[in-house]
């Protein structure tokens, strides 16, 4: 279980500061114990488990800065009530943005791996995180300002990187990387610069915004049965009619993003 956070408006600030660290700190830990012992089960080579855990601290201290960033958005909806910790839809938020660096050097070894036995159900697990979050957080009435910030840098980060590593391992097309990365560069720097002009809004969640994470998320899936030999849902042909499909709905979400964010900055400051 991971340590509470502390309201900002309860405690003092370097209170705050120190239990945000812990925080953090915890879910650091997981995933280093969580990586070496596939280190040690799969006997993966031991300098790439310090390489690991030296890379993972570098983006768990940039995960801290964001979170301080945004520090005065831990607060419920419609409330406005400070959070008075991390609740459950928030720690399923935080395990998702938290497990980006194993993705990552889990495609590094994936050669190494059985990919059925552990790539795929942890990226499953991952993604499975994004369905329930959401869903525990309506369920349980334990909506955030936090939470919606955290749950959408989640998505577009994980689906940046799996993108990375997928077009370098040739899973996908690149000119299929090429509109996802910029799909998601255009959403991510346009929200940053919103955030930093305006202040907080809640995210603006359209049909063609979630359809573009989910044909994704299943593209993913359908591209890593494909690299397993899996029959029937792993044929190349089925894939290439997914890729083209999943192309179509990322276009029409740019050009829905990119109309949005006109308005918005024409709109002026908030």
């Amino acid at each position: 279980m991971s340590p509470g956070l502390p309201s900002p408006t309860k405690d003092s600030g370097s209170g705050f500061e120190r239990r945000l660290h812990l925080v953090v700190l915890a879910f650091y830990a997981v995933q280093v114990l969580y990586y070496a012992a596939i280190t040690l089960i799969f006997a993966l080579p031991l300098p790439r488990l310090y390489i690991f855990g030296a890379a993972s601290a570098g983006y768990h201290a940039l995960f801290y800065a964001g979170l301080r960033y945004v520090r005065k958005e831990f607060n419920l909806e419609p409330s406005g009530e400070p959070l008075g910790g991390v609740n459950l839809p928030l720690a399923l938020s935080f395990l998702r943005l938290s497990a980006v660096p194993v993705v990552v050097f889990l495609f590094l070894s994936i050669r190494s791996l059985p990919v059925g036995w552990v790539v795929a159900p942890f990226l499953v697990v991952v993604f499975l995180t994004d369905l329930f979050d959401g869903l525990l957080a309506r369920a349980l009435r334990q909506q955030s300002r936090l939470g919606r910030i955290v749950d959408a840098a989640g998505d577009y980060l994980l689906i940046f990187t799996v993108t990375i590593l997928y077009g370098v391992f040739g899973l996908v097309p690149w000119w299929l990387v090429a509109l996802v990365l910029v799909r998601l560069g255009l959403q991510s720097g346009g929200m940053i610069a919103l955030y930093h002009r305006k202040g907080f809004s809640p995210p603006r969640l359209t049909l063609l915004g979630k359809a573009s994470v989910f044909s994704t998320f299943c593209l993913y899936g359908f591209e890593l049965a494909e690299y397993m030999g899996v029959p029937v849902i792993g044929s190349p042909r089925l894939l290439a009619t997914l890729e083209l499909l999943a192309a179509g709905i990322l276009a029409a979400s740019l050009v829905d993003k990119i109309l949005f964010l006109l308005r918005e900055f024409r709109g002026g400051r908030g």
